[in-house]
């Protein structure tokens, strides 16, 4: 059998020449480049490396393994994709990179899928692939693994690398996709009583949810809220940062700042979090440790199911996650008459189309709520029964509700 490639030595250095049987070159290369080795051992080395890699400087990428070509997709920065998508619609953001990043380390390069050149890839490599990450993950995780293959694949056939589209005629797999679980008010109430802590650990878990339930806030947008966030005479609170993963804070997930009022109830639990808090400067976080680091997605997740055991709620198949409580609110907002623009104002979206994925009056979903319940646990006013129109001269500080008196809720 023919060998990928010809050493030789000149002087002292190791020269290499690859030749079309490594796969790396379209044709048999005439040029000589340096390994930079002084002996034939270390040379068969850097060669093995350079086979296993899968390129060279100049190796096109249709020759390049899967591997190699996708070694800078997703890495922010990096990657040609997201330099694409944001030049043209500026839609992409740092916390969805790395997400998808974790999904490609982890799901496709240690398949043997990714030793495959990029101009062999069948589509049958593919359907391959898709049934034996079926055999190891979930339907949901296998349609957005092959979806992350897909975009590699047809990046490099819009820049023109790669000759043909090898995942035309891939469909996702068929699954029945599960509703997530919302709360009812009686659990609302079980889980933020009046006074104490009920079943949370202290005053912060206590506060971060409570915050979570009455105005929607997302998880990342919590953790790292800081009391210069906190407008206590104006009962209000400005939602301008977000996390996005590790170390990194940047803005919200739609790009646009936002103020969420808040009931006089709410501010008297931050005042209680303030008192209790050793770290209260204005750039302090609100739910950090005592030696002024936030919380993260660890603590996030623990806290939240301990107060459901202590609650006794029983989540069961119901989907119940702190994301939930930005689907109740939501629900029991709307069902109750609230201006539907508005909502999506405090809760930061953009489409009516989200909202409606939001929003369960159906099974699973909270019971209708009537006047006298929202007046129970504090949500609305009574007297806000009818969706309010939109003012024409928005209030410069709340452009989203209008004149002050027509905030539709501020929460318990």
């Amino acid at each position: 059998m023919r060998r990928p490639y010809y050493l030789i030595k000149r002087g002292e250095i190791w020269y290499y020449r690859l030749n079309r049987t490594s796969g790396l070159v379209p044709s048999d290369d005439k040029t000589w480049h340096s390994t930079s080795c002084k002996s034939r051992r270390k040379a068969e080395e850097y060669m093995a490396d350079l086979l296993a890699s899968g390129s060279e400087a100049t190796t096109p990428a249709k020759h390049q393994t899967f591997r190699r070509y996708a070694k800078p997709f997703f890495v922010w920065g990096e990657c040609p994709h997201i330099r694409r998508i944001l030049e043209e619609t500026g839609g992409f953001t740092e916390r969805h990179a790395y997400i998808q990043r974790r999904r490609l380390e982890k799901h496709v390069f240690p398949d043997r899928f990714a030793d495959k050149k990029l101009a062999e890839i069948t589509r049958a490599d593919i359907f391959d692939l898709r049934s034996r990450l079926l055999r190891r993950t979930s339907p949901a995780t296998t349609n957005k693994v092959i979806d992350i293959v897909k975009v590699i694949l047809r990046e490099a056939v819009v820049r023109e690398e790669l000759e043909r589209d090898p995942t035309f005629l891939v469909r996702r797999v068929r699954h029945k996709k599960q509703e997530r679980g919302t709360f009812t008010v009686d659990e609302l109430k079980l889980l933020f009583p009046e006074s104490g802590h009920g079943p949370w650990k202290d005053v912060r878990d206590y506060t971060c949810f409570f915050l979570a339930a009455v105005t929607g806030a997302r998880r990342g947008e919590l953790l790292v809220l800081r009391w210069r966030h906190v407008d206590f005479n104006g009962q209000c609170i400005d939602i301008t940062d977000a996390w996005k993963g590790k170390d990194r804070i940047g803005g919200t997930k739609t790009g646009v700042d936002r103020v969420v009022p808040v009931s006089p109830r709410i501010i008297g639990k931050l005042d209680l979090l303030r008192v209790d808090s050793l770290n209260v400067n204005p750039d302090d976080f609100l739910f950090g440790y005592d030696n002024g680091a936030r919380v993260g997605e660890t603590w996030w997740r623990g806290r939240f199911h301990r107060a459901l055991r202590q609650a006794s709620i029983d989540a069961g198949e119901r989907w119940l996650t702190p994301h939930s409580f930005r689907h109740t609110i939501n629900t029991i907002v709307r069902d109750s008459g609230h201006d539907p623009a508005k909502i999506r104002a405090v809760l930061g979206w953009m489409d009516e189309a989200i909202q409606d994925n939001y929003t369960h009056l159906g099974g699973g979903a909270p019971p209708p709520v009537g006047r006298d319940r929202r007046s129970d646990m504090g949500i609305g006013s009574p007297s806000l029964t009818k969706a309010q129109p939109v003012s024409p001269l928005p209030n410069p500080r709340h452009p989203w509700r209008g004149p002050p008196a027509k905030v539709p809720w501020r929460g318990p």
